[in-house]
């Protein structure tokens, strides 16, 4: 799965937005990988944790809708209780 905005066969001179960097962070250290170690938190408190699933196939199935929930519903506290989706320019989603 690509990133949500990127486009297969495009190149260099095609891409109208600034390139990506990819950067990495030590693994296991919130000091410097907080925002995923945040995430993982949240997802095992509010997805995996929530409930009593009778089986893990039942659990995965509800990880992209919850996924969904997070990114386009959920309050966040350090976005003014507003959800990610809000970050960014309309009609940059799918």
């Amino acid at each position: 799965m690509g990133h949500p905005g990127s486009v297969a066969g495009i190149g260099k001179e095609g891409w109208s937005h600034p390139p990506i960097k990819h950067g990495r962070t030590r693994p296991y250290t919130p000091r410097t990988n907080g925002n995923a170690e945040r995430f993982i938190q949240t997802a095992l408190r509010e997805w995996a944790y929530a409930k009593h699933w009778s089986d893990s196939e039942r659990r995965d199935a509800h990880l992209q809708p919850w996924i969904d929930y997070y990114n386009r519903e959920r309050p966040h506290g350090s976005l003014n209780y507003k959800p990610p989706i809000s970050r960014s320019d309309p009609g940059t989603t799918s």
